[in-house]
């Protein structure tokens, strides 16, 4: 392999990338073997204030959005799909007439 010195960085690149995959998959399936679960204890879920910026305004961008596709002719033909009354419903808690 002495004859193409790119291949074989790539090589050891990929093999180092296999090797961080392998711990993380063993480090994985020790906490999963240990019982620890995050979904059992929710006061150990954290979400940063830059995340919850986000998914802030991503759903009032989602509401805003629901709210011009729902308005005139748009809104009845869309709210035949049951995909949008439940979207419609969930988030601005029910169809928007007139």
């Amino acid at each position: 392999m002495d004859e193409n010195p790119d291949l074989e960085a790539m090589i050891e690149a990929l093999q180092m990338e296999n090797d961080l995959l392998t711990a993380e998959v063993a480090a994985l399936r020790a906490e999963l073997a240990s019982g620890r679960r995050e979904e059992e204890d929710p006061s150990s879920r954290r979400v940063s204030a830059e995340r919850l910026e986000r998914l802030t305004q991503a759903e009032h961008d989602l509401k805003w959005l629901l709210r011009r596709l729902g308005a005139g002719t748009r809104g009845w033909v869309l709210r035949r799909f049951r995909g949008y009354r439940v979207l419609e419903e969930r988030h601005l808690g029910g169809p928007r007439r007139g």
